[in-house]
């Protein structure tokens, strides 16, 4: 089960999602700077669809699936704040929301969209 809040989504990207009834997704769109971030979040299977496109090009600059992730959780520090979502230890049997991921992306939009893979060898 995916673990999320969907407030940390909405207050970190700064953008209301479009809701698909359908495939239940939810999809966030943020452009920034020649960018345009599109993160789409299945939650009832915990994938999640990351698409990087720059202006002027009609493939993505990056394609990303995360399949089977295990939540996802708003992190605050140093001023700034990002979405990290992810797997979670091994044998950890459930996600908290809190406790950091043990790999996965970490999502930012302020001051620029960024992306940043990360594996913290929990």
């Amino acid at each position: 089960m995916f673990v999320w809040d969907e407030t940390d989504f909405l207050s970190c990207l700064e953008t209301e999602p479009d809701f698909d009834e359908e495939a239940y997704s939810f999809s966030y769109q943020v452009e920034h700077n020649g960018l345009r971030l599109v993160l789409t979040v299945f939650p009832t299977v915990g994938d999640i669809s990351i698409s990087l496109f720059r202006d002027g090009l009609a493939e993505p600059v990056l394609d990303l699936s995360l399949d089977g992730c295990a939540g996802a959780r708003l992190v605050r520090s140093a001023g700034r704040e990002w979405l990290e979502i992810g797997r979670n230890d091994d044998d950890a049997e459930t996600y908290d929301g809190c406790a950091p991921l043990a790999e996965g992306v970490a999502v930012a939009v302020r001051p620029h969209i960024r992306l940043r893979f990360f594996s913290n060898g929990i």
